[in-house]
């Protein structure tokens, strides 16, 4: 909802709970690093991630998809630094978990997908970006309600600047329009779904799978 200084107050006061269980210190560590996130706080956001992954290791969850999503958190913070490798890494052990993790949601792989698009957006790797982008967005829209609207807020202008790069003009100003109607406010179902996107080009490539 943006209302960051609320965040940082309820916080504060989570703080004066006393948190035993190592459970409980990860869900303190997870906020900490969500705030820090949001205040572009990179350092801070990333200590506190690696915090909250230890702490859900140590209760036995290390294999949850929380754990998944604290290590697409990281990947995301090390790309804002330039850390592509680590990035990458990152993501891929979040892959390895989401493929057992029983509590797994629409969610966790959207994000996943996002984030090893724009990980390839950032190398240059327009096709592999675009095929991340395409799956990501076509989960979301297929999700019934239970993706984030945030993360398409996020992946809608990358996916149109690839297919830009790709020279897919009319697609990408689909994507452009749809982003412009959400940012408006408008209903999902007055805008441009990812299924009436052209197969432009018919798809060389492979499915990339989180």
């Amino acid at each position: 909802m943006g209302k960051t200084s609320n965040a940082r107050q309820a916080y504060r006061r989570l703080l004066l709970i006393r948190a035993d269980h190592p459970w409980e210190l990860g869900l303190v560590h997870a906020m900490a690093a969500l705030l820090f996130s949001v205040e572009q706080k990179v350092t801070e956001a990333e200590a506190e991630n690696v915090e909250f992954i230890r702490a859900t290791e140590e209760s036995g969850h290390g294999r949850s998809a929380d754990v998944a999503a604290a290590l697409s958190s990281l990947a995301s913070l090390y790309i804002v630094d330039g850390r592509v490798d680590e990035a990458r890494r990152a993501l891929d052990q979040a892959g390895t978990i989401l493929e057992s993790a029983v509590d797994v949601v629409v969610i966790d792989r959207v994000n996943l997908l996002l984030t090893r698009g724009i990980v390839a957006f950032k190398t240059g790797n327009w096709e592999k970006a675009e095929s991340y982008f395409h799956e990501s967005l076509s989960l979301a829209d297929g999700s019934a309600g239970q993706s984030d609207a945030g993360s398409i807020d996020k992946l809608l202008p990358y996916y149109a600047k690839v297919l830009r790069k790709l020279h897919r003009r009319d697609e990408a100003r689909a994507v452009e329009a749809r982003a412009s109607a959400l940012a408006g406010g408008l209903e999902r179902s007055e805008v441009v779904d990812v299924t009436e996107l052209s197969n432009e080009g018919k798809r060389k490539k492979k499915s990339y799978k989180p």
